[in-house]
């Protein structure tokens, strides 16, 4: 406990910035890796029943995305504060900060998938669901809201624990969980062996059982105090004023998150509205892209609580510097990822499904896109300085700028008034990422990031 708190301490505070980064990041790009697999072994298998199949999931995560927005914005102050007060040494504090962060976000999630289950159909019916891909989007969606609670306990953990320097062990929880995504994934889709018959509704099945295993080990392994954290019983009784704390940190970001999901329902609005073949090629770009993230979002995890412990201790430079050693990393492999989308898209896409009308809509989303998810990297490594710090206003303005100043109204412009169709909304999904890019590394330079919150 008291070693493993201090070890972490050691490397993330001193040495070589790029190997202590590296030491966080890598465990949590695992993390990542194993999560998009599953999403993509998910879109794999769903793809062999057809467009209607693989449509559902794709329209459903905006929707749960809006969900756990909230829920997602609040760990992150969760990840700062606990990070910061271990930086400083202050090991109980950071024990009290991780009980009443897991409290209060299970509380909200318990709310949350009571309101997602009941008004789930509203919602497909809003975004103009194809009729056709209606029933399946509908039944994934209320599963997946039974398991939001245990979603939230397993993703809190995570964060809590990469706050205090460990990695690994979340890692370990989620490789678990995703192998038993991916192998039982096709067992209740198919109906393979003794298991029944579910198609999309199988695919939901399994991801809320495996999330069941998974928060019950972080619940076990948080009280435990094993792996560096030790959270009593005490800890997780509601205090106001940490509540108050955890608020004025997390809000801007929740809101920021929320926001910005907002903003991807309406665009998965505009998606559906050309139909099942433009949903599909969505669908799978979607998930390919997040795999190419992989590298952007487990620095930028990393980097968070990196930034956030070295705020803790007064290390300033180390801080800066750790955030352009992130963007470097992630700028070197984007380059290479987005270029080798650009020119070999039409066989990735046809892992996933063998339809030529897909694939084509798919080719040419990815030809005009790909370059905007570099400029996307950087900007998700750019949010951990803010984050690390508990600076979470800009992050907020950011989220919701990109989406609701730029890339809506764009696409609004260029898909109804000038009649570009799916063409105008790729054309803003590039636009938008490059210049909220541009924002968020001027207002990065500004400095206002440096001053840590506790």
């Amino acid at each position: 406990m008291m070693p493993s708190q201090n070890g972490s301490r050691s490397h993330l505070l001193s040495g070589s910035i790029p190997g202590s980064l590296l030491r966080l990041s890598l465990p949590i790009m695992a993390t990542f890796l194993l999560q998009t697999l599953y999403s993509m072994a998910d879109a794999f298998w769903l793809g062999k029943l057809g467009r209607e199949a693989i449509s559902a999931p794709g329209i459903s995560f905006p929707i749960i995305f809006l969900f756990v927005s909230f829920g997602a914005g609040f760990s992150v102050a969760g990840t700062s504060l606990v990070a910061q007060y271990t930086g400083s040494g202050q090991r109980d504090q950071a024990n009290l900060a991780a009980g009443q962060t897991f409290i209060y976000l299970l509380f909200g999630a318990i709310f949350v998938s009571v309101v997602g289950m009941l008004v789930s159909d509203p919602i497909l019916r809003l975004m103009h669901t194809p009729e056709d891909v209606f029933v399946n989007a509908s039944a994934y969606l209320r599963i997946i809201f039974s398991g939001i609670p245990f979603m939230a306990i397993s993703f809190v953990y995570g964060g809590i624990m990469r706050g205090v320097g460990d990695a690994v062990t979340p890692m370990i929880i989620d490789m678990a969980a995703n192998l038993l995504n991916i192998l039982l994934d096709p067992l209740l889709i198919f109906g393979w062996g003794p298991f029944p018959r579910m198609e999309v509704a199988g695919a939901a099945t399994v991801t809320v059982c495996s999330r069941i295993l998974a928060s019950t080990a972080c619940v076990i392994l948080l009280l435990s105090g094993s792996r560096g954290l030790k959270v009593r019983w005490a800890q997780m009784r509601p205090r106001w004023k940490y509540l108050g704390r955890i608020m004025r940190i997390g809000m801007p970001a929740a809101v920021g998150q929320s926001g910005a999901s907002l903003g991807f329902m309406v665009t998965q609005g505009f998606v559906n509205s050309f139909g099942s073949v433009v949903v599909s090629a969505f669908t799978v770009a979607v998930r390919i892209i997040h795999f190419l993230n992989v590298p952007s979002m487990g620095l930028s995890a990393g980097a968070t609580a990196l930034i956030g412990q070295n705020l803790g201790a007064g290390k300033v430079k180390r801080a800066e510097k750790t955030i352009w050693w992130a963007v470097g990393m992630v700028a070197a492999f984007l380059a290479v990822g987005c270029t080798i989308l650009v020119f070999y898209s039409q066989p990735v896409i046809r892992l996933f499904i063998d339809d030529a009308q897909v694939v084509a809509q798919g080719v040419i989303l990815f030809r005009i896109i790909s370059y905007s998810v570099f400029f996307f990297g950087i900007i998700m490594v750019v949010f951990a300085a803010f984050q690390g710090a508990g600076k979470t206003s800009p992050v907020m303005y950011l989220s919701i700028g990109r989406l609701w100043l730029l890339r809506i109204p764009i696409a609004y412009v260029l898909c109804f008034l000038l009649a570009w169709g799916p063409l105008g909304l790729w054309w803003a999904m590039f636009v938008s990422n490059v210049i909220s890019c541009i924002a968020g590394l001027l207002w990065f330079r500004r400095g206002t990031w440096k001053r840590k919150v506790i």
